[in-house]
């Protein structure tokens, strides 16, 4: 009876570990979206998919967190600007979405170019 007992036992360790460690994630990963971003945190990429940009604005998507007098976004739609080299003027508008992963990871999504003379 004792070895057998002792032979659950591990199953039953596993089994609670590896529960906790999904409950652990969810919490993590609750956090994470949670942090969110200011709308200058938004505003400062300098490049979508290897262009260089110049942000012209982002505004917050979805509830606010307000830290003292700091909101903080999860999500962004920010537009921006883009010449090609030589150009005076920008040529390009680039239209997208900012996802917040974590206080210094991001993910864009909805990327649109559109080209025409002086935009955004």
């Amino acid at each position: 009876m004792r070895a057998l007992a002792s032979q659950r036992t591990p199953r039953k360790d596993g089994a609670a570990v590896a529960i906790a460690a999904l409950l652990l994630s969810g919490c993590v990963g609750g956090r994470e979206d949670s942090a969110g971003w200011t709308v200058e945190q938004a505003e400062s990429i300098t490049a979508i998919r290897g262009l260089s940009v110049r942000v012209a604005s982002c505004r917050g998507l979805g509830q606010a967190e307000s830290h003292g007098n700091v909101l903080r976004y999860a999500r962004f739609a920010c537009s921006a600007g883009a010449r090609a080299r030589g150009q005076p003027f920008d040529t390009v508008a680039v239209l997208y979405e900012v996802h917040v992963r974590d206080d210094s990871a991001h993910e864009l999504q909805a990327v649109r170019f559109v080209g025409g003379p002086g935009i955004p």
